[in-house]
């Protein structure tokens, strides 16, 4: 190693030929030389830029003193001069003037030179008798040489500075920069600690006050290594100690040093790890998964922590997301990936280890499940070998460092597929081909049986092993590789001969799609499909456009399977739109794209989900943003020479969306995962560019007009913001040019509906900036003039279709409130219905009310006309009939019997002969109040049951006392859900509490239970809540019997399932009374004693029925026998439990009810200690020493924690917080409660093993 020794000629001759760099770097070598020598209290020592600082050069605190560095505190001084004793003199004198910050008596002078300085002795003496200074140094380029061999890690560092290399020894800065910069693109410290803090804690204890070995297991050796480096490297101390080697000769070397090191042996396995113990060096050792009792465990990062760490490298959210999905988070891959640009490719050592059948049978499958029988005969066929004598090298395979494959769960799976393929391309052969392409149709073919099942049997194929031969994973596998081998394979085509790899693609693919064209083909290909259009553009799209031709083509099969399915609502086209659109980004196959979605847009018939052919049309078309590489222009073109001629109403449809879509509403269009077609497409455009594109879709719209006038015209009135002066005119005149004489009523329903909707939006606002100029609305009202009908029925009947109907000339909305313009509203209305009556008659009205959407307004309007008294003997006479008739009814008299109730009431007694239907529906037209009642109450009882029985308006009952009348009416008359209706709004007013009589309430609850007659005309989901609400006031007032109470929550108890409001009643009578706990275990369970439980009354259908409750009532279950609040009288609680026990044994239940006995613990709180079970609870597990119990306790402890909720990525984050907090509290209690303890270790162990399950699903997912 004398190559790199540095002599103090060495250092005198660097001075001499790099003043200026000595000059910076001086104070930077002492001060590694410091740090690797002493533990400093306080050091400063300004180095590069920084020398020109005031002040002192250096400032030390020192315990502890070497022959190099004072004891206690010192100032230093540098020098790179010629004349050293000039320059020592100088600063001597200067800072013994002034010394501050120092105390001369306390601290040391030295003064530092990198010249030879042959006089530094004497210098010294004479100093030290002007006895200023606690004690004068001087140290020379001698002393530095000297101390350079006392500290190996700074030695090397200087020496690569002087020039002196030695490959094989590195300190921290040339190791870290070495393995920084193997990639373009730096890497950084904090991608390496990112998250790390644990791990970073642990080496750092290490290196402060360790001794030995410090082994660190990786499945990653660069990964551990490249940990290390960032550890050290960030810290100074740390640094001037480390020498990271390469060799065992280098190795030997370092061992002779006294100083104690940190080494780092890297690339080799060095033989006498002893020796340097021996001597005091501390060794970092990175091992293998093979490594035993390791002091440290690198573990993989999660997906999502790991995201984090590349998004320190300079990458954003989607390249850091982009990078983990090609790399699933392994270093190499990453270290290999393009977007690194690797200057040294880190080669894995399996390369030319293994034979290319294995590898490219890795590739092509890419994840295939191993338990999966026909997976593992194509895996054969891929690699022409026996299933066992590949799995025999895939394992070892897994195991070498940098795999390209592992195995999780039963999955094997390609770590990073781009990443072995750029390994692996150049043994590329035909061989390999061939066998690819007779797998293709074998596992392509094999058609999902789920298709034949319903669309909600569909969610449970799985379950029901309804699947298909080949698993989805291995499908998906080789449909990719087909895609990336299309992509690539032609690049590297000289390596086979000249052969095409794309064309032998294109032609498997579409020999497939040639002898499948049916749906099952089509719905089996799931998320294939985006690789098949990746794969072979042309052949996809020519297959669409064929299976979309027909009646009853497979594309539109594939649209009705979507269904109405209850639980997945799985959106089956998906995939082919999204394959669609990522060819749509190639300019080459754009109007082909274009054609095929418009097709599919024709055939679609719609569905739940908003993914549509349609949507993906106007994504590729938006002007607003460049979805697609097609210009503006471009996009025209297809739009008129493509679109408009061959699917008409479609591009119609279309280019109203385009003008009419607000720019940032967009879901974008999906790219392709390995073609470079959307790349160097920029999505943003010019506002000028894109009113232009606007101006030239408005320009196509005005030309097609003309192809459906009478209907079209309609769709270009909302958008007049689009449209140029010119534009507006130019539909103007085709508003004007339109026959009217060829418009059914239908057709000039929607024009005009259209025109004075639109002109009534503008009217009202006219002070806005969106608003149109009144010239522009007059204009547009002209035309409305045109095309309105000739006579009033038919021009006012948009009055009576809507409540809420737009006028023509409406008021302003901000000068008018809204009731200004319902009396405008009505004036208009009255003044319709009188003119119908005087040119009419009352046959006019007739006819006009079987005309109108809502005739009970012509019926109110009537009322309030002046004619009111013409007419009001056509309501009374249609009082009794039903449809249209009957709402006109309604409508005239409800305001006849509130404004005139006195002249209502006579109307009453002088027709004391109206039939009792006629008086009872008279009635229900009076307002429901105090009067009305007393009314009603002094009729004949039939008339009373029929208004009673017919009565639904009863929330707008004035008062309380009104409502309560009204409850023991139906309570009377036998409806009690109505009568709950009723009593729940009055119980949601506090101050009417006191006034309800908790004894009605519960009555009318037990006939709701006994005779719920009226539960279909009120509906029981609609009181559901008020049920409860009922339910909740009786438990409040706490004056019903506990009996009761039982009974009433028992009855209703399914509506409390999933309500935070509980049947208290029920869970107190549990907790109370064990036999009524073991009562219904009897009902849910039956006996396991070989004996017979005595035989009940009761249908099966009634015994299934009380299951379900008591199954409900003890998961509802929160509140423990002897429990108040937090805490639980253990004896009351130990009691209950050994009752309860008795009791289930003596029925023949005693397994199932510990069990149950367990769960219904688990509902317990904390202990007193902080630490879940509760003490009495852990008093009960010592006490019975039952396995059942303790088993139901962690079931019902898994229970209770209900469904999660995740980011995808999370992995089993929370499970293992859980595990954590279960092992502590299994610690505290191990003396004192070990049973307990025991339950809890289990707890923690399912949940490490549900968290390792979480963690493998997302790699599984990646």
């Amino acid at each position: 190693m004398s190559g790199w020794n540095i002599t103090a000629n060495d250092i005198k001759n660097w001075t001499a030929t790099n003043k200026r760099l000595a000059e910076e770097m001086l104070p930077l070598l002492i001060k590694k030389l410091i740090l690797a020598s002493v533990t400093p209290e306080e050091i400063d020592f300004p180095s590069g830029d920084s020398i020109a600082v005031g002040g002192w050069d250096g400032v030390l605190n020192v315990k502890e003193g070497t022959k190099f560095v004072p004891e206690g505190k010192s100032g230093w001084e540098f020098g790179t001069n010629n004349s050293v004793k000039n320059k020592a003199d100088k600063d001597y004198k200067k800072r013994s003037d002034k010394p501050e910050p120092f105390s001369p008596e306390e601290t040391s002078f030295v003064f530092v030179t990198s010249r030879l300085w042959t006089t530094r002795d004497k210098w010294v003496s004479e100093k030290k008798s002007d006895q200023i200074w606690k004690d004068v140094k001087g140290i020379n380029a001698s002393t530095l040489a000297e101390w350079l061999e006392y500290c190996p890690a700074v030695h090397r560092w200087f020496a690569q500075i002087l020039g002196k290399r030695e490959p094989t020894v590195k300190d921290i800065d040339q190791a870290w920069e070495e393995y920084s910069n193997i990639t373009e693109k730096p890497l950084t410290t904090s991608f390496f600690k990112h998250n790390r803090e644990n791990e970073i804690s642990e080496l750092s204890n290490f290196l402060t006050k360790g001794s030995g070995v410090f082994r660190i297991l990786s499945t990653s050796k660069a990964e551990a290594y490249g940990f290390v480096l960032a550890v050290i490297q960030t810290n100074e101390i740390f640094g001037s100690r480390a020498l990271f080697i390469k060799s065992q000769e280098s190795w030997d070397f370092m061992l002779e040093n006294d100083q104690p090191l940190i080494l780092v042996p890297y690339g080799f396995q060095p033989t006498n790890i002893g020796a340097a113990t021996a001597k005091n060096h501390l060794v970092i050792i990175i091992d293998d998964q093979y490594a035993k009792s390791p002091s440290l465990t690198l573990e993989r990062q999660p997906r999502l922590v790991r995201e984090e760490a590349i998004k320190t490298l300079g990458f954003n959210d989607s390249e850091a997301n982009t990078l983990y999905q090609d790399t699933k988070g392994y270093l190499e891959p990453i270290l290999r990936h393009d977007w690194l640009k690797p200057r040294d490719v880190i080669y894995p050592v399996w390369l030319d280890k293994y034979d290319p059948e294995v590898l490219f049978t890795v590739l092509f499958s890419s994840e295939w499940i191993e338990s999966n029988e026909n997976d593992k005969q194509i895996l054969e066929k891929l690699s022409d070998l026996p299933y066992e004598q590949l799995q025999k090298q895939l394992t070892a395979l897994s195991k070498e460092p940098d795999p390209p494959v592992r195995y999780i769960r039963d999955v094997w799976q390609v770590i990073s597929k781009l990443d072995l393929w750029f390994l692996i391309f150049p043994r590329l052969s035909k061989t390999y081909l061939d066998r690819l392409k007779d797998v293709i149709p074998l596992i392509f073919t094999d058609f999902d049986p789920a298709y034949d099942l319903s669309p909600d049997e569909r969610f449970f194929a799985n379950i029901h092993g309804t699947v298909p031969k080949y698993s989805g994973a291995l499908k998906s596998g080789i449909a990719d590789t087909l895609a990336l081998l299309a992509n690539f394979g032609d690049d590297y085509s000289n390596h086979l001969g000249g052969i095409s790899v794309q064309s032998n693609i294109s032609y498997w693919l579409r020999t497939l799609y040639e002898e499948n064209n049916h749906v099952r083909f089509w719905f089996s290909l799931d998320s294939c499909t985006l690789s098949f259009a990746e794969a072979a553009p042309k052949e996809f799209l020519d297959a669409i456009d064929a299976s979309s031709q027909g009646s009853a083509s497979p594309m539109l099969k594939i649209f009705e399977a979507e269904g109405e399915d209850t639980f997945s609502g799985v959106c089956y086209h998906s995939n082919i739109l999204w394959g669609l659109e990522s060819i749509s980004w190639n300019k080459l196959y754009l109007t082909q794209t274009c054609s095929c979605l418009a097709r599919l847009s024709e055939i679609d018939p719609g569905g739940r989900w908003g993914k549509r052919p349609f949507s993906s049309l106007v994504d590729v078309f938006l002007g607003w943003i460049n979805n697609v590489s097609a210009t503006h222009d471009e996009r025209l073109k297809i739009l008129q020479h493509v679109l408009i001629p061959n699917f008409p109403d479609i591009a119609w449809k279309l280019m109203l969306k385009l003008i009419n879509t607000f720019p940032g509403m967009t879901s974008g269009v999906h790219k392709p995962k390995y073609r470079d077609w959307a790349l160097s497409v920029d999505s943003t455009t010019t506002n000028v560019a894109y009113m232009n594109y606007t101006k030239a879709i408005v320009d196509l719209l005005l030309n097609e007009v003309d192809n459906d006038l009478e209907n079209r015209i309609i769709d270009l009135i909302k958008s007049f913001d689009s449209y140029t002066e010119k534009q507006i005119e130019a539909i103007l005149a085709k508003f004007l040019s339109l026959d009217d004489s060829h418009l059914n009523d239908d057709q000039r329903i929607k024009i005009l509906d259209s025109l004075r909707n639109t002109i009534s939006h503008h009217r009202e606002f006219p002070d806005t900036d969106w608003s149109w100029e009144e010239a522009l609305l007059k204009r547009l009202e002209d035309i409305y003039n045109k095309f309105n009908f000739p006579d009033a029925m038919k021009s006012n009947s948009f009055l009576f279709r809507d409540y809420h109907p737009n006028l023509i000339e409406p008021l302003n909305k901000k000068e008018f409130d809204h009731y200004q313009r319902e009396e405008l509203l009505s004036k208009k209305r009255i003044d319709v219905v009188e003119q119908i009556t005087k040119e009419h008659g009352s046959d006019g009205i007739i006819h006009f009310i079987e005309n109108v959407s809502y005739p009970d307004i012509i019926g109110n309007t009537a009322y309030f006309s002046p004619i009111s008294n013409s007419l009001e003997s056509l309501a009374f006479n249609w009082i009794n009939e039903s449809g249209k008739k009957k709402a006109f009814s309604k409508g005239f008299l409800t305001p006849l019997a509130h404004n005139e109730f006195d002249r209502a009431k006579q109307l009453l007694v002088e027709n004391k002969d109206w039939a009792t239907q006629t008086k009872a529906e008279f009635l229900l037209s009076f307002p429901i109040n105090e009067k009305t009642l007393t009314v009603v109450d002094a009729q004949p009882t039939e008339t009373q049951k029929y208004f009673w029985m017919s009565l639904d308006r009863y929330f707008s009952a004035d008062s309380i006392i009104t409502r309560l009348r009204i409850v023991e009416k139906f309570f009377k008359y036998d409806r009690p859900f109505a009568a709950i209706d009723v009593m729940a709004a009055a119980l949601y007013k506090k101050e009417h509490l006191t006034q309800i009589n908790p004894s009605l309430v519960a009555d009318i609850l037990k006939k709701a239970i006994s005779n719920p007659a009226d539960m279909e005309q009120v509906g029981l989901q609609r009181i559901h809540y008020d049920i409860l609400k009922c339910i909740e006031f009786l438990q409040h007032s706490g004056e019903i019997p506990d009996e009761t109470m039982v009974q009433i929550e028992w009855n209703f108890l399914k509506l409390f399932e999933y309500q935070e409001q509980l049947p208290k009643t029920l869970i107190k009578a549990v907790a109370d009374d064990p036999s009524f706990f073991a009562q219904l275990i009897s009902w849910m369970y039956k006996r396991k004693d070989g004996k017979e439980d005595s035989p009940e009354t009761l249908t099966t259908e009634q015994m299934q029925i009380r299951a379900e409750n008591a199954w409900n009532l003890l998961n509802m279950i929160t509140t423990l026998p002897g429990q108040s609040g937090e805490d639980i009288d253990q004896n009351i609680l130990n009691t209950w439990v050994t009752s309860a026990r008795e009791q289930l044994e003596q029925i023949g239940r005693k397994d199932i009810g510990d069990s149950q006995i367990g769960e219904y613990l688990s509902h317990c709180p904390k202990g007193k200690d902080g630490f879940w079970p509760h003490e009495a609870v852990r008093s009960v597990l010592e006490k019975c020493k039952s396995k059942k119990i303790e088993d139901g306790l962690v079931n019902g402890k898994h229970n209770l924690r209900g469904i999660t909720s995740r980011h995808p990525y999370a992995g089993g984050d929370q499970e293992r917080i859980l595990a954590n907090q279960y092992t502590e509290a299994a610690n505290v209690m191990s003396l004192t409660f070990p049973r307990t303890a025991l339950v809890l270790r289990e707890l923690s162990e399912d949940y490490k093993y549900h968290a390792k399950r979480h963690d493998q699903d997302v790699e599984l997912h990646d």
